[in-house]
């Protein structure tokens, strides 16, 4: 790993443990409205996209797409879970702390509305390990569009040649390794039906974020 200046981190999957309540949390309110889940259910949703979910979804239970949970209401379930339950991944305040001390520019973004990531940073008390928060309903496209990161680089006042990006997604680990940003993957067990992708989009694929303390040693 090269000498860096700024961090660029993505939230869920990488920094905290909460992958798995995005790829449930429709089943959980179709759960809640009476639908009657099983384990079985709950395991299938690792493997499949939102659309193919769905699809099992509406097929499982009879249901249309006039029950389909809002967008809303998936944000509402969301954010109760970032105020009440998501924990960090192994490694990640002592990472975080061991950049600060060195000066590094840190950013976290996200595909989650900046409000309701805000308060998922609150509740793990990580304020103050980011010099800023940023979300794609700032910069008004998706990771998966190079506007997306230049706008956080932008905002930084960073290259791409001095930033790193850690991620769990491989979408967007192609669109940030294309502008030549190095692309640290982190391991996240919903993401594993992606991993030859993963892998190919990477420069570095780790476990734990705690591996990462001595690359930067070695850099």
């Amino acid at each position: 790993m090269k000498p860096i200046k700024y961090c660029i981190f993505d939230f869920d999957g990488t920094l905290a443990n909460s992958q798995f309540f995005w790829q449930t949390v429709v089943l959980r309110i179709l759960q809640e409205r009476g639908c009657p889940a099983t384990e079985e259910d709950f395991e299938l949703c690792i493997t499949l996209s939102a659309e193919e979910r769905w699809a099992h979804f509406a097929r499982r239970f009879s249901l249309t797409d006039a029950d389909r949970p809002s967008v809303e209401e998936i944000y509402a379930h969301i954010d109760r879970f970032y105020q009440t339950e998501v924990q960090w991944k192994e490694g990640v305040t002592e990472f975080l702390s061991w950049l600060k001390e060195r000066g590094i520019v840190t950013a976290l973004f996200s595909a989650t509305p900046l409000e309701v990531l805000r308060h998922g940073v609150e509740k793990l008390g990580g304020t103050s390990y980011f010099d800023y928060i940023f979300s794609t309903s700032q910069s008004g496209v998706g990771k998966s569009k190079p506007e997306s990161y230049r706008y956080c680089l932008d905002a930084m006042g960073a290259t791409p040649e001095e930033t790193v990006m850690f991620e769990d997604a491989a979408y967007s680990m192609k669109t940030a390794k294309a502008m030549g940003i190095y692309v640290v993957a982190v391991y996240e067990a919903c993401k594993m039906t992606e991993i030859e992708t993963i892998r190919a989009h990477s420069d570095l694929y780790v476990n734990t974020l705690a591996e990462c303390k001595q690359k930067f040693l070695e850099a």
